[in-house]
């Protein structure tokens, strides 16, 4: 017993007083209907500097010591959920207000567990309260930035987005190296909200269908998630959502009927086979009917909304291509004689009609959204138009 009286005596003198005192709480944030547990410290345990915002040395100090486990706890998060780095960023805004309340405090510990991941960031006021920015690594559309030291760094405000007219960019050294990066390169593991099955299914052929449900919580993602480009090409948008992986609880329900469908026809024929799919079984309509705006869908968002343009089309099709019969394909953009998105295939075998090279291969040309299930058949408008924009998928 005195033996052990006196470990526990040596290892209290290697801690300060307030690691050797601090009591955590567990705490829940939502994001995206996803509850994830955390540990915050108590609030009543430590102190910040009467002016925190200006004594950053000191407040990174304290939070060094108290946020360190909530830290570890966020990105152990990160990486189990594989969550991208938005919904980081959502999540750790609803961290700091739940250990801080709604205040310039919480967003210096945002900052702080921003920076410590090792993200670049800036703070800025606005309107008397203090604001985080962030950097982006792609050029979001229609949010506004600044550009600093060659970065662009977007507002960020759990409210929407801010008026940055009467912004001030802070002094701070407090920033990590990496931007955002906006591109989804792995499934989401957010918790699962399946909505009410719906049938994808061609009236001619009651045996060419699709049943299906998705997450409402990854509905709910995309939906907030930001439109983007980067390296200046805007095919680079359609080309993200086309890279997204599809929700493995939505291609167990769909692939296992498509792939039997499939089985034994050749390449030819299984591009037919998709293409009527997609014609006969999708509503086609204008996203400006719909929704007022472009709106560029996920693979996902196409099959639980009930309207979808070509852009649409083009984007599912061409994951059930590369998932279904893992051919290569590129995205193929008309800007005249109206914007139109349509897909390329490179086959294995030769196939009549219209076609594009693109590395040095041959990708014949396919329409899912038009009434034309024969591969390699262009819609009249385009056929002596050549493409705008090529764009190969991953």
């Amino acid at each position: 017993m005195k033996k052990l009286l006196i470990v526990l005596v040596a290892l209290f003198s290697v801690l300060s007083p307030t690691q050797a005192k601090l009591q955590m709480r567990k705490v829940y944030v939502d994001v995206y209907g996803t509850r994830m547990s955390v540990r915050v410290p108590v609030r009543s345990q430590f102190a910040l500097p009467e002016d925190p915002a200006t004594h950053m040395k000191e407040t990174v100090a304290v939070f060094d010591k108290v946020f360190k486990r909530t830290l570890d706890d966020c990105t152990t998060l990160k990486v189990v959920r594989k969550l991208s780095d938005w919904t980081y960023l959502r999540m750790l805004d609803k961290v700091a207000v739940i250990a801080l309340g709604e205040t310039d405090e919480a967003t210096l510990l945002m900052a702080y567990l921003l920076t410590r991941s090792n993200y670049r960031m800036l703070l800025g006021t606005n309107e008397g309260r203090l604001q985080l920015l962030y950097n982006a690594k792609e050029t979001l559309y229609g949010k506004p930035f600044f550009t600093i030291g060659g970065y662009n760094y977007y507002p960020y405000s759990s409210n929407g987005d801010s008026d940055i007219k009467t912004f001030h960019i802070c002094d701070t050294n407090l920033s990590g190296d990496n931007p955002l990066s906006f591109l989804i390169c792995e499934e989401q593991k957010l918790d699962y909200v399946p909505t009410e099955p719906r049938v994808f299914q061609n009236e001619k052929n009651p045996a060419m269908k699709m049943t299906v449900s998705v997450n409402k919580n990854l509905i709910d993602f995309y939906a907030d998630y930001p439109s983007f480009e980067h390296s200046g090409n805007a095919m680079t948008r359609w080309a993200a959502l086309a890279n997204t992986p599809l929700d493995k609880r939505v291609s167990k329900q769909i692939y296992p009927a498509l792939r039997k469908q499939l089985k034994g026809l050749s390449q030819r024929q299984a591009l037919a086979y998709l293409l009527e799919l997609m014609q006969t079984t999708l509503s086609y309509e204008y996203d400006d009917a719909v929704w007022g705006h472009d709106r560029a869908f996920y693979a996902e968002e196409t099959l639980y909304y009930p309207y979808a343009d070509s852009e649409d089309y083009a984007i599912l099709f061409s994951r059930l291509v590369r998932d279904l019969l893992h051919l290569k394909t590129c995205l193929i953009y008309y800007a005249q004689p109206s914007g139109h998105l349509s897909v390329g295939v490179c086959l294995n075998e030769e196939v009549k009609g219209g076609y594009v090279f693109q590395d040095g291969k041959r990708f014949t040309i396919c329409e899912p959204c038009h009434y034309i299930p024969e591969p390699g058949t262009v819609i009249s408008a385009y056929q002596d138009v050549t493409p705008s924009n090529i764009i190969m998928l991953e």
